[in-house]
């Protein structure tokens, strides 16, 4: 894949994603770096209700309806890019009350396994939710692999797409370190 494509995917993805919120997360809780190969894409920032429910793989209208329902404070994701390995992002959002979010977590869990996307279980962390899927980003095939979690009142989501078949191990591991991070 060449680097264009990719940086025209993760910046279609940033896109779909950038907006505005008048909370910001804490910028020491979101990674500081993914691996190897990856930089930090400037499209990187808060994401207002509308902005958070485009930028995740959940439905848009799905995820739209719980986050009127929701009491979100804030949102901000980090993208980082790869000419050769794809792209990853990285997403804190805040709600008011732990319900809120754990009902994210339960949504996707409950939303995503279908045909085109299969779950799996994520070491250590009992009330995360992960999922494979072969996704159609900006024209071109993307295997992503993404996992939500939740850690008192914010959910944290980490996605890993690339231009190749992937097992979940890094995606896994990065959720892990954001965990860490939360405290």
């Amino acid at each position: 894949m060449t680097r264009a494509v990719l940086v025209s995917c993760a910046t279609l993805l940033v896109l779909t994603g950038c907006g505005s919120s008048s909370h910001r997360p804490t910028p020491a809780v979101l990674l500081p770096g993914v691996g190897a190969g990856y930089r930090p894409a400037a499209a990187s920032g808060p994401l207002s209700a509308d902005a958070l429910a485009a930028a995740t793989a959940l439905p848009k209208p799905t995820l739209a309806a719980y986050l009127r329902r929701a009491k979100l404070r804030s949102a901000g994701e980090k993208v980082w890019t790869s000419s050769g390995d794809g792209f990853v992002t990285d997403i804190v959002a805040s709600f008011r009350s732990t319900g809120d979010a754990t009902g994210l977590v339960t949504l996707a869990g409950t939303t995503l396994p279908g045909p085109a996307t299969r779950a799996f279980s994520l070491p250590r962390l009992p009330d995360a939710r992960g999922f494979l899927q072969t996704s159609d980003v900006a024209g071109t095939t993307m295997f992503c692999v993404f996992a939500f979690a939740p850690s008192g009142s914010e959910v944290f989501l980490v996605t890993r797409c690339t231009p190749y078949p992937q097992d979940t191990v890094t995606v896994s591991r990065l959720l892990a370190q954001q965990m860490a991070r939360a405290g």
